[in-house]
């Protein structure tokens, strides 16, 4: 079955890669294949069972190794009626990129992977597990302390409506949401999870992860994993994975750094790198672009005023560069011509500007579609 590696003892699983196709793989009887008609929860439970999910898609294959934490919970909905209060704020970032486009994400997915559900705002969608929302948190999944950063992620991609402005760069997309445990998760099994969930099961064409960690708290293996997943996705589901780059300096994060990823940068209202994001690395990579990362206008967890808030740093441009994306999706489907994922990022790539900072290094600027 063309396997390339195995994998053990990633987070207390066995993790296991394989070079053949989606068409071949799905022919396997042993194990417990994950398609488009899958359910997560019934995936979950065969997980801690013993059983081997296959995902034919992404090309791997999960095998519990022991009994640590469970990985499924009670289905979660999230959702508040209220309506929003008064957007304030500058769209400085807007205004520079020529205003909003007419294209707004219609019919593209786009998966949100953090660390709280967080979609609680009238102006966010509903979420319930087994359509658009996936965890593998073993508490309840509509916690007392909701993710603050998740809700104003989503909010940057893709809130909904014009009251009074426009908030959601892809106002129209459909959002999902994957769930891991902390942000620390995002090394380890966690994240390879989620990524299986929203791309072969949930069909997202857009993943955006605002999460970054250090390359020490990364799994063994993982980087290789998560590489060959990206690079499986572009191929056989026309998907894309984009992560923050991270606010830590010069060195890329993880999972930013893995090959084939799309690695997010951030600049500020003066057009100027902010943090480093990823300096040194992020004008070298082809899979790079960055985007305006301050004071972004999104939404805020708030269960009764529905209220809007800001965010920033690399967080703030991963969640605009994938709604950005969206929109270069609706762009193609809207010409009813065949296209892949590497064709969408090659036009992000044509269209973007060149920001140069201090030093001299030139960075791609997403622009929205042309």
């Amino acid at each position: 079955m063309g396997t390339m590696a195995r994998i053990d003892l990633l987070d207390g699983f066995a993790v296991t890669l394989f070079d053949a196709s989606p068409e071949e793989l799905a022919t396997r009887e042993d194990v417990v294949i994950v398609s488009r008609s899958s359910d997560w929860n019934s995936m979950a439970r065969e997980l801690n069972a013993g059983a081997t999910i296959l995902d034919p898609l992404l090309g791997f294959s999960i095998q519990r190794q022991g009994d640590d934490s469970a990985l499924i919970l009670a289905d979660g909905v999230h959702f508040q009626a209220e309506p929003p209060a008064r957007a304030t704020g500058d769209f400085w970032y807007v205004d520079r990129l020529g205003g909003w486009p007419s294209l707004t994400g219609r019919d593209v997915k786009v998966a949100v992977i953090d660390a709280g559900p967080g979609f609680r705002h009238c102006r966010l969608p509903e979420l319930v597990q087994g359509l658009n929302f996936a965890s593998v948190v073993t508490e309840s999944p509509d916690g007392a302390q909701p993710s603050e950063h998740g809700t104003k992620c989503a909010g940057v991609i893709g809130a909904r409506g014009t009251v009074p402005s426009r908030i959601g760069v892809a106002r129209e997309s459909e959002l999902g949401f994957g769930q891991v445990r902390q942000v620390a998760s995002i090394g380890g099994i966690d994240l390879l999870l989620m990524l299986g969930w929203a791309v072969s099961v949930w069909g997202a064409q857009v993943v955006s992860i605002s999460r970054a960690v250090s390359i020490n708290k990364v799994a063994p293996g993982m980087m290789a994993v998560v590489a060959h997943v990206a690079r499986r996705a572009k191929c056989y589901a026309n998907a894309m994975i984009f992560a923050s780059a991270g606010n830590e300096g010069g060195q890329l994060q993880f999972p930013a750094m893995a090959s084939d990823v799309i690695s997010v940068g951030a600049y500020d209202d003066e057009i100027k790198l902010m943090h480093q994001s990823g300096r040194d690395e992020l004008a070298l990579r082809y899979h790079a672009l960055i985007g305006p990362g301050f004071q972004l206008q999104t939404t805020e967890v708030d269960p009764v005023d529905c209220d809007f808030a800001e965010i920033s740093k690399t967080s703030a441009a991963c969640a605009f560069v994938a709604g950005c994306a969206a929109l270069y999706y609706e762009w193609f489907m809207r010409r009813n011509l065949p296209f892949t994922a590497s064709e969408v990022f090659a036009k992000m790539v044509a269209d973007s500007e060149l920001i140069t900072d201090a030093s001299g290094r030139s960075f791609r600027g997403v622009r929205f579609p042309q």
